[in-house]
């Protein structure tokens, strides 16, 4: 009982110095920023919902305890000069007032509606209403100041200055912080070698973008007073090139440098009353919550197109697999009508032999030789022997060219390279059944007296390649003799088993595999041209989210 005790007080320390370190921590950490915050870039705002985002919600008290003690040493320093009445407001902490804020966001209107997403029109919503909120409470604070010297005179536009600035501070802090939450645990950044990181697309255009901003602010500060407008405006252009290119999360690191560009050309971090500078201030706010709306909507479509392309991948899966199984299927029917062959052979050389008179025992074996061969000739024509026993290769070499030489047509096949092998089964049965319907196709021309086949092969990062390419040799002057020997020509396709598919049925087969097929009169014949793409399954696609949540 005493070790429970124990161990149920040792549990409770550990809670509360947790409480303790966190309050200490957000106490050290906002006297660290407070210096660097103004009205133009009151930079605590952006502390504030950064910890309001990433911490949990025990630790909300220790948050308030955390920032109640900067601000009451702070104010009391400014007791004499302000007046008591404004630094006991000022001493209120604003973490409490946006608590219920974020809080209503996060679990009631669906801040982030599934793990890893966050709903852009949310996020900035709850960025409007806390920058309006946050504004309404300092302005009636600077209401409540008393000088020495008298009553404090309101600058014109405060509130409007004040909201500007604090909704500037969450467009370019809060974004940041989304991401490090919903990707977390997957590591914003791959662990890739810095090489890798270094030419990564985002970094090179990332570079090319802040030297646009350069050059801008450089002619900034050399414009005169009529023309310094144009550059400040274009200094979102370069985030709008970004957002194009890679999305939502280029849209933040793009409103990001645009926001500092700013700051820094236009001097933009000391209290100032001239409008111009709130204006161009407020414009650019406008235009980067435009262009977060804009790159969430590209990143929405850039995973729409990813998950079509990944359905049509698992759409062309299935009927590789169906295709394969159909090859499968047709090699054991070929095998077993072998094996029927020489079963039937066997027999009839049996009954042959017993039971039929030796006048009588040539013309049966002749019929019994006749059924063996047909037989024979059925199990080539499904799945070539030489395509089973020796690879695919061997059937474009050795099935087609004996079947075109039978009917007195001159053959040869040039293979390069020993990868064809290693090509998937649905990708072999493809290339020689388009191959045997390409050479059936043109063999059936009377002046054709020849065809030759190349094929290539090669490897690409995502798989295999495989290129066909078969041409024929005509001579008018053969027309005659081929004419006598159409019977023959005409059991082509039966001997190779094509299907005689037109061109457009048989660029659909190809399209399985993202090839190419091509056919075009060249001198002296025709040529028919063939790209395959053997490629490996690709990785799984989160399905696309609905509306504009972005990860």
């Amino acid at each position: 009982m005493s070790e429970a005790k124990s161990v149920a007080g040792s549990s409770t320390n550990k809670r509360w110095l947790m409480h303790v370190a966190v309050a200490l921590g957000y106490a050290l950490a906002y006297v660290t920023v407070r210096p660097f915050s103004v009205t133009y870039w009151p930079f605590v705002f952006g502390l504030r919902v950064a910890c309001l985002m990433l911490t949990p919600r025990r630790y909300w008290p220790a948050l308030v305890v955390g920032e109640v003690i900067p601000l009451a040493y702070f104010n009391a320093l400014c007791l004499d000069d302000f007046g008591l009445l404004a630094m006991v407001l000022n001493s209120m902490p604003l973490i409490a007032v946006g608590m219920p804020v974020i809080s209503w966001f996060r679990n009631r209107a669906g801040l982030f509606p599934t793990p890893g997403m966050v709903n852009l029109t949310r996020l900035l919503g709850c960025m409007l209403a806390l920058s309006a909120l946050w504004a309404s409470i300092k302005y009636a604070i600077l209401s409540t100041v008393h000088l020495p010297s008298g009553p404090y005179h309101i600058p014109e536009g405060a509130a409007w200055k004040y909201a500007i600035g604090i909704y500037t501070v969450l467009l370019l802090v809060v974004p940041w912080v989304i991401m490090i939450r919903i990707r977390g645990r997957r590591h914003l950044w791959p662990l890739l070698p810095l090489r890798t990181q270094m030419t990564h697309p985002l970094v090179r255009d990332a570079g090319v973008a802040l030297l646009i901003l350069l050059g801008l602010m450089g002619w900034y500060r050399v414009a005169g007073t009529d023309t310094q407008s144009t550059p400040l405006m274009a200094m979102f252009l370069p985030a709008v090139w970004l957002t194009l290119k890679h999305g939502w999360r280029a849209s933040v690191l793009g409103g990001t440098l645009s926001l500092v560009s700013l700051a820094c050309a236009s001097n933009l971090l000391m209290w100032t009353s001239d409008a111009y500078h709130l204006q161009a201030e407020t414009l650019m706010d406008m235009a980067i919550t435009s262009l977060y709306f804009f790159g969430a909507r590209i990143s929405e479509q850039g995973r729409a197109y990813g998950q079509a392309r990944q359905d049509a991948r698992e759409d062309k899966d299935v009927a590789r697999s169906a295709l394969a199984l159909g090859e499968a299927r047709l090699q054991r029917t070929s095998q077993a009508l072998d094996y029927l062959a020489t079963l039937l052979r066997m027999d009839y050389m049996d009954v042959l032999t017993r039971y039929v008179p030796p006048e009588e025992y040539t013309s049966f074996h002749q019929e019994a030789e006749h059924l063996r061969r047909h037989v024979r000739h059925l199990a080539e024509s499904l799945y070539p022997s030489a395509w089973r026993e020796r690879g695919l290769g061997a059937a474009l070499h050795e099935t087609l060219g004996k079947v075109l030489r039978e009917a007195d047509i001159t053959y040869d096949c040039d293979t390069v390279g020993r990868e064809l092998r290693f090509l998937s089964p649905a990708c072999q049965s493809v290339l020689y059944r388009v191959a045997c319907d390409a050479v059936t196709a043109l063999s059936t021309s009377p002046a054709c007296i020849g065809l030759h086949m190349g094929i290539r092969t090669g490897r690409r990062p995502s798989g295999r390649w495989v290129v066909l390419r078969i041409r024929s040799m005509e001579n008018p002057q053969r027309v005659a003799a081929a004419m006598v020997q159409g019977r023959s020509r005409e059991g082509i396709a039966t001997a190779l088993g094509a299907s005689l598919r037109t061109v457009e049925e048989a660029r659909q087969l190809v399209r399985l595999f993202d090839g190419l097929l091509d056919l075009r009169t060249v001198p002296d014949g025709k040529r028919i041209s063939l790209l395959l793409y053997d490629q490996a399954p690709n990785a799984t696609v989160p399905a696309a989210p609905i509306r504009l949540w972005v990860e």
